[in-house]
């Protein structure tokens, strides 16, 4: 029989993690002992429907609790027995309605509607009008692959919520709605709000629930050969530490295995031992020229990579706006690339501002064709880009005029 080190060389050997199949190796190694069961979600269930089973309570070892479990009932049985017959799987794993239904139950293999979803790439990124590079994306989603904590930061308008779910999808390998969670943080959420905390019924009473943390990272147990990802949007407008709590240790990538879990602020059951599963995947975004907000949480910076997202007022910007403008025949497009180039060398070189507050390309990127487009810059200008200017330069409204008189300084 496996001892449990040898269980931990071959959960914690090196290569990509698969959960899955690793579980199913150690089946293959001793089947008299590990379940043919491979999610680890479907394993932490059947031992807390069955807990009566083991007179101390659960242990470190889920496999060695599952094995005392399954001999008792067995035992009780007088025979071998499958607990995802018609018999057994309703007294442990009821189908829950909003949960994508899995193919092969037995495995956790990936939902059946995942086969329908278009597959998608850092090419699709591309095609669906982003002025980035191949290159740039790929570096920042290989960063996010090796550390699976990402953050983009960057100044306004530069299209981190746009490229987020992108990078979401580009790294899941398709378009998979149910894998894909976002959240906004905001300065009143709360651990209780994003990782468990006591929720008041109806019916007046309280109830221990779990929040959007927990509730993907359940989620993407239950399909563990597919990537899921919880985009926090705006994750340093609320409290970040505050929030995570001791999350912040078991976001870590090295702390993603049962021999690191932890005791949550509220448990379910006494001893429970909580981690994160290794294809769960964070990505925040931030905008750090929001004065208002609070500085990030260096123990938050050391678990998460960041990416600074430039302005691209790229030639792919160029194109795209030529699309848009189909009337500029006198430089227009040119003119407006100049002209942020310029402000946004001001806002960098300005020792109260710096890169971080640099007027993004969303600005200046209509969503619709413009039959005038000198009409519609002014316009951008003079609701979007003066108002940040003059909340910039709120102390030196002469400089804040001087910049959006050079931005609608363009020739006729």
């Amino acid at each position: 029989m496996l001892e449990r080190r040898d269980t931990n060389v071959v959960m914690n050997s090196p290569g990509h993690h698969e959960p899955a199949q690793r579980q199913a190796l150690l089946y293959l190694f001793q089947p008299r002992y590990y379940l043919p069961i491979v999610s680890n979600q479907h394993r932490s269930t059947l031992r807390n429907t069955f807990s009566q089973y083991l007179p101390e309570g659960p242990s470190s070892d889920l496999d060695a609790d599952l094995r005392v479990i399954i001999d008792a009932i067995e035992g009780q049985a007088g025979g071998p027995v499958d607990v995802y017959d018609d018999t057994w799987r309703p007294k442990w794993l009821p189908k829950h309605p909003t949960e994508p239904k899995p193919s092969v139950s037995q495995e956790g293999s990936p939902a059946d509607n995942a086969s329908d979803a278009r597959p998608y790439s850092v090419a699709d990124i591309i095609a669906d009008g982003c002025f980035h590079s191949t290159e740039r994306l790929q570096k920042i989603l290989d960063h996010w692959q090796d550390n699976q904590n990402l953050v983009l930061q960057g100044a306004p308008g530069t299209g981190k919520t746009w490229l987020a779910r992108r990078l979401a999808q580009a790294l899941i390998g398709s378009q998979a709605p149910w894998a894909i969670r976002p959240v906004q943080f905001h300065p009143n959420t709360s651990y209780e709000d994003f990782v468990r905390g006591w929720r008041p019924t109806s019916g007046g009473h309280l109830v221990l629930t779990e929040g959007a943390l927990l509730q993907h990272a359940e989620r993407a147990r239950t399909i563990p050969d597919v990537p899921h990802v919880l985009i926090i949007e705006e994750i340093n407008r609320g409290n970040p530490a505050q929030a995570f709590g001791e999350m912040l240790t078991l976001i870590e990538r090295s702390k993603r295995n049962p021999d690191d879990a932890l005791t949550l602020s509220y448990p379910r059951f006494d001893g429970e031992q909580y981690y994160l599963p290794d294809n769960l995947y964070l990505l925040g975004t931030m905008n750090i020229a929001d004065r208002s907000l609070a500085l990030v949480d260096l123990a938050l910076r050391r678990r998460f990579s960041f990416e600074t997202i430039e302005p691209a007022l790229t030639d792919a910007w160029a194109a795209y706006l030529a699309e848009k403008l189909p009337n500029d025949g006198g430089g227009l497009i040119e003119t407006i690339r100049g002209r942020i180039l310029d402000l946004n060398i001001t806002i960098s070189t300005d020792p109260m501002l710096g890169p971080h507050f640099a007027i993004g390309h969303s600005f200046v990127t209509p969503t619709h064709a413009q039959s005038d487009g000198k009409a519609w810059f002014f316009g951008v200008v003079d609701t979007q880009i003066a108002p940040q200017l003059y909340e910039y330069w709120f102390d030196n409204r002469e400089k804040a005029d001087t910049a959006v008189a050079a931005l609608k300084s363009l020739t006729d």
